[in-house]
């Protein structure tokens, strides 16, 4: 019966620090991701560069699906992120739509030809702007980090009805020990095999660009980053102590708890500043 003890202390200290954290159910709407132009003077040259460079990352991506494809005739689920991550940011760098991709071959093939075919038809200041596109810290945010922060936003949030720590919570305490136990290890593997990775891919692609965020910007991320990660493993740590499979300790629910949503307001707030920063509206459809 000590998963039940366990678990009335920690619905008991969720109530108290629960008004702590705010919902944050934000959906994707995303306005236009494309810096202006002010540039029109652009020599044919210089034009005729920034074509060459662009298709030639388009067939770089190529290479990629290629050489991920080798072995087994499709794209693995460990390989995906980072040809979209390169796909996307090239797509709406051009001025494409910017779309969810999906781990099909001839998806991406079309849409590599579409950007290929838009870079070919460019004006003198088309191609300058999709050339500042491409270092644009605004741009990059937009097409690879935003979607994935404002999700796990919304997962690590201990008001969102996304959140595993506050799902296992929720169970009646009366509920027979092996459900508690399921509910805990569903919780549990959701965080490491979806969550976890995600806040992971974030990293990685905000690792490519370091140059193209200001100081100000690169801390705000850098940060919320951190804060994400850290409020995730407090929740984890509580969560274990309910899977049956981790001797049960004395934690203290009220602070883990209150410190994991103060790092977690830490980095909501870091990235409204960012967001507002670009005059970014990231609001539910």
């Amino acid at each position: 019966m000590k998963h039940k003890k366990h678990l009335s202390i920690a619905l008991v200290a969720l109530t108290i620090t629960s008004g702590i954290a705010g919902c944050s159910n934000a959906a994707s709407s995303k306005q236009s991701t494309t810096v202006k132009a002010t540039n029109t003077e652009t020599d044919t040259q210089n034009t005729k560069d920034i074509k060459t460079n662009l298709i030639a990352k388009a067939d770089a991506v190529s290479k990629k699906i290629d050489e991920a494809s080798q072995k087994s005739g499709w794209i693995e689920a460990t390989d995906f992120p980072d040809i979209a991550s390169d796909l996307q940011l090239l797509a709406v760098t051009v001025g494409m739509e910017h779309e969810k991709l999906v781990n099909h071959n001839e998806t991406l093939r079309n849409k590599i030809m579409d950007v290929k075919k838009k870079v070919s038809s460019f004006s003198n200041e088309e191609a300058t702007v999709a050339n500042k596109n491409l270092t644009s810290g605004n741009v990059i945010y937009q097409a690879i980090l935003m979607d994935d922060f404002h999700n796990i936003l919304d997962e690590v949030n201990l008001s969102h009805s996304n959140n595993d720590l506050a799902t296992l919570v929720s169970i009646d305490k009366s509920s027979p020990e092996a459900e508690i136990i399921k509910q805990a290890r569903e919780g549990i593997e959701s965080i490491e095999k979806y969550t976890y990775p995600t806040i992971q891919r974030i990293e990685t692609n905000f690792s490519k660009y370091p140059s193209s965020f200001s100081d100000k910007e690169f801390k705000l991320i850098g940060e919320s980053i951190n804060n994400l990660k850290s409020s995730l493993e407090k929740q984890l740590k509580m969560m274990k102590q309910f899977d049956g499979n981790t001797e049960n300790s004395e934690l203290d629910y009220e602070y883990l708890l209150k410190s994991a949503t103060e790092d977690y307001k830490k980095a909501e707030t870091n990235i409204e500043k960012l967001e507002s920063s670009w005059n970014i509206v990231y609001t539910s459809k």
